[in-house]
């Protein structure tokens, strides 16, 4: 576990971004409002990058491959709620 927490046992703020802004999304894609749904993709587009980024830091192209799908899953599934 110390080894995902970065230097000196420091939290790291991409995953922590990451983690938190996804499930923040997820809750809003409960929701029934339009507006908060499409927040929630805002939320993922966000956190979802903040994990590329962690990704690529890392060197770990496995994460890299999922969370860049996840991405565009979820840009596609912005447009679409404003379209």
């Amino acid at each position: 576990m110390g080894g995902n927490m970065g230097v000196a046992g420091k939290i790291d703020k991409l995953q922590s971004a990451g983690v938190l802004l996804g499930i923040s999304g997820a809750g809003l894609q409960s929701l029934v409002l339009v507006e908060a749904k499409c927040f929630g993709f805002v939320l993922w587009i966000v956190g979802n990058g903040a994990w590329i980024w962690w990704s690529i830091k890392n060197k770990n192209p496995y994460m890299l491959s999922m969370m860049t799908i996840y991405w565009m899953l979820a840009v596609y599934g912005l447009y679409n709620h404003l379209h």
